[in-house]
């Protein structure tokens, strides 16, 4: 999504100051520096959602989750990120809007059959997933949900993306491609993530195999067993237990 504003255009100016106040109005609410959680708090906001969630993603396919609005959203995201299906999965591989008006209905079931009922389960209904650029480059996903179904607002769901985009300049200091966001994403907050990739690597070397194989075990196993995936990461981190060579079938 692009969010510059054409040249001389004041109402787009007046939309960038509003959005860059709301950004400082909500990091001085938690009485702290600007970061991804700020960021999702106020894209939420602007779109009337009841939480977001924000991913970066690299040019080496590496993800990160930046922010995101509450345990909810974390999780929202996260069964996404274990799964490999969802809204913000498309979004990242195809650099397209995502939006679903009800992910109860057949059509959501259909097109993420294993996703849609789960993330029904926690009690989300409406969801959107907006694909994020730097000149022209994609460099993440905001993922916006509600609790109950709603018509979506293009006016809203444009904000919040501006708001976002606006957000990763600032947090991430560039205003360049996926090179500098990889070359940047050691220097965010990559939380869980950072361990699940560290447990990847650990499978990998330990069974020989390749570290998407390796990624794709550590997330079955979180699924099939009911756990998150930040918990098996830990747990195979810190050498509690190790994935056999052969997942149960």
């Amino acid at each position: 999504m692009n969010a510059e504003p054409r040249a001389g255009s004041a109402v787009a100016t007046t939309r960038y100051a509003r959005l860059y106040r709301l950004l400082a109005d909500c990091a001085d609410r938690t009485d702290g520096p600007e970061s991804g959680d700020h960021v999702c708090d106020a894209c939420a906001e602007v779109a009337g959602a009841d939480g977001a969630a924000l991913s970066l993603i690299s040019a080496h396919r590496w993800s990160a989750l930046l922010g995101t609005s509450g345990e909810l959203a974390k999780t929202l995201a996260d069964l996404q990120f274990t799964l490999g299906q969802g809204p913000k999965i498309h979004a990242l591989q195809t650099g397209h809007a995502v939006i679903v008006e009800d992910v109860a209905s057949e059509a959501s079931a259909h097109d993420w059959p294993v996703f849609a009922p789960a993330a029904a389960d926690l009690g989300i209904r409406a969801l959107a997933a907006l694909p994020l650029s730097s000149d022209g480059n994609r460099v993440g996903v905001l993922q916006l949900y509600r609790t109950t179904p709603r018509l979506v607002d293009p006016d809203e769901l444009h904000d919040a993306a501006m708001c976002a985009e606006l957000a990763l300049v600032s947090i991430l200091g560039h205003a360049g491609g996926p090179e500098d966001v990889g070359s940047s994403l050691a220097a965010v907050r990559l939380g869980e993530r950072a361990e699940v990739y560290q447990a990847t690597g650990m499978v990998a070397e330990f069974l020989g195999i390749s570290l998407d194989d390796a990624l794709a075990r550590v997330k079955f196993h979180a699924f099939s067993h009911e756990q998150s995936i930040g918990y098996v990461a830990h747990e195979i981190v810190a050498g509690q237990f190790m994935l056999e060579a052969d997942p149960p079938g």
